[in-house]
C-alpha cells in the first residue's frame, strides 16, 4: 500500500511539474507595472485596465522616443499600444490627429507598403472630459486588401497614445468592437 501511494505521489508531482512549466510566465515589464489587472505606463501615467481574458505580452522602447506595450485578447489577436509624453495646446489636437492618420499612410509608403483608408471607417470623439480627443480608422493593408490595419490615436494636451492591430479584412467588425473596449479601458492623463 505504501509503495502504491509513493508511486502515485511521484506521478502526481511529475505531472504538476510538467503542467506548471507549460504555464506562461509573467512578462518582464520595464516601462510600466501590472497590478490588479491594470497596466500603468510609468513615463506617461497612462493606465490600461485589462479587459477580461486579455494578457500583457511585454513592453519595450519603441520608435520616435516612445514606448510600447503589447497585448493579446482572449481570441489571440495581438495589439500594440504606443505611448509618449507630447505637449500640445488642446486647440491643436484635431489637426494633430489628422496629421497622425496622414503620416501613417506616408510612413508605410516609404517602406513600400500600400495603405489605403477604408471608406466610412474614420471616427472621431472626445475623451477625458473634453480636453482630449481620439481618432480611429481602418486601412486596407497591401495591394489586395486581404488584411486591415486598425489604428486609433488618443491625444491630450500632454500625452499621445496610439493603438494598432493587423487582422484579416473579414474581421473588421470584431476588431472595431475590441478596439472600443481597449480604448475605453485606457485612461490617458489630461493636460491639467
Amino acid at each position: 500500500m505504501r509503495l502504491r501511494f509513493a508511486a502515485s505521489a511521484a506521478v502526481a508531482l511529475l505531472l504538476l511539474a510538467t503542467v506548471g512549466s507549460a504555464l506562461p510566465s509573467p512578462p518582464q515589464l520595464t516601462k510600466g507595472t501590472l497590478e490588479d489587472g491594470i497596466y500603468h505606463h510609468t513615463a506617461t501615467g497612462t493606465d490600461i485596465r485589462l479587459p477580461a481574458g486579455w494578457l500583457i505580452m511585454g513592453d519595450s522602447d519603441s520608435s520616435s522616443g516612445g514606448e510600447a506595450v503589447m497585448l493579446r485578447d482572449s481570441a489571440g489577436q495581438s495589439y500594440s499600444v504606443w505611448m509618449i509624453s507630447s505637449s500640445i495646446p488642446v486647440a491643436n489636437i484635431p489637426a494633430a490627429l489628422e496629421h497622425d492618420a496622414d503620416y501613417k499612410i506616408h510612413q508605410h509608403a516609404v517602406h513600400g507598403v500600400h495603405l489605403k483608408m477604408r471608406p466610412r471607417t474614420l471616427l472621431k470623439w472626445p475623451i477625458g472630459g473634453g480636453d482630449g480627443q481620439a481618432l480611429a480608422v481602418a486601412f486596407d493593408l497591401g495591394q489586395h486588401g486581404a488584411k486591415i490595419e486598425y489604428d486609433t490615436w488618443v491625444r491630450t494636451g500632454k500625452t499621445m497614445v496610439y493603438f494598432s492591430s493587423i487582422c484579416p479584412a473579414s474581421s473588421i467588425r470584431m476588431i472595431q468592437d475590441r478596439f472600443q473596449i481597449l480604448v475605453s479601458a485606457t485612461v490617458v492623463p489630461p493636460a491639467r
